[in-house]
């Protein structure tokens, strides 16, 4: 199953009382799947708060390196794979 934040496999990680419980070892996400088809999905306060800085980073044009910098260096880390899907990874 792939993960709703990343897009990454998530693991099965137990089953109780007719749901199933899921965990992405990439972003954290976890996932609980009850039989009927209803699914919940909880990111890790990190992913909003790194997606709320990239956007900010974004806006924030400087003419200097450090921008340029900072923005490789966030992907280089994998913050970007792991809180966004592959269509919204740039």
């Amino acid at each position: 199953m792939a993960c709703p934040t990343c897009d990454h496999t998530m693991q099965s990680i137990g089953h109780a009382e007719g749901r199933s419980h899921y965990w992405c070892p990439r972003c954290g996400t976890l996932r609980s799947t009850a039989e009927g088809g209803f699914d919940t999905d909880e990111a890790p306060k990190l992913v909003e708060r790194c997606r709320k800085y990239r956007d900010e980073l974004k806006a924030a044009r400087s003419p200097y390196d450090l921008q340029a910098y900072l923005e490789l260096y966030w992907n280089r880390i994998g913050i970007a794979e792991a809180i966004n899907k592959p269509e919204d990874r740039k």
